[in-house]
């Protein structure tokens, strides 16, 4: 398989920031992009008492570990070609493995079939600058649809943007093309 969790972990990290407790947030108290509650579920799933209480005192180690069981295995990440697999990780972890799902069906425009089928078929793709930029569009239309995106639709937007970036960069030096051909006429 692909292998490219590290990368993709540390991008969507960098994104998450670090700790974070805005009343206007529905996640509530959050540290690095895990939230108090999931934290709580994966210390006495696995834990118990070892771990600090506060998702703001947790390792990063057991916070990667979370990223990697919780988001990364649930969306298929290894089977995912590179680009898309950043795309649909970062938005599993946003906004949950089921909205990523979803929108990888519209950005493919494949309305049925699981992680495993949709990363299979993203292997094959020839055009994958133009899924990144359907499956981000979509993700965007999404955000802007809730109602707190007056809140933390700036930072979104940036997120977004970012992560299309990066991920079509990965996609583009993947199937060889040279540097530098970003926004040329045959991508």
């Amino acid at each position: 398989m692909l292998q490219n969790y590290p990368r993709c972990v540390a991008v969507t990290l960098d994104y998450e920031g670090g700790n974070d407790d805005d009343p206007r947030d529905p996640g509530g108290r959050t540290s690095r992009g895990i939230t108090q509650y999931e934290w709580d579920r994966y210390r006495r799933a696995y834990h118990g008492a070892v771990l600090p209480a506060d998702v703001w005192d947790a390792p990063q180690s057991q916070v990667e570990n979370i990223y990697r069981a919780n988001y990364w295995n649930a969306v298929a990440g290894d089977q995912w070609a590179v680009g898309l697999d950043l795309c649909v990780f970062d938005l599993g972890v946003n906004s949950g493995p089921a909205k990523a799902l979803k929108i990888a069906h519209a950005a493919m425009t494949h309305p049925i079939g699981g992680f495993g089928e949709l990363a299979l078929l993203s292997t094959v793709i020839k055009d994958r600058v133009t899924v990144i930029k359907r499956y981000q569009a979509r993700r965007l239309s999404f955000l802007q649809s809730l109602t707190i995106w007056r809140t933390f639709g700036r930072g979104w937007g940036r997120r977004v943007r970012g992560i299309e970036a990066i991920a079509t960069k990965w996609a583009l030096a993947d199937i060889g093309l040279p540097r530098g051909c970003e926004g040329k006429a045959f991508v």
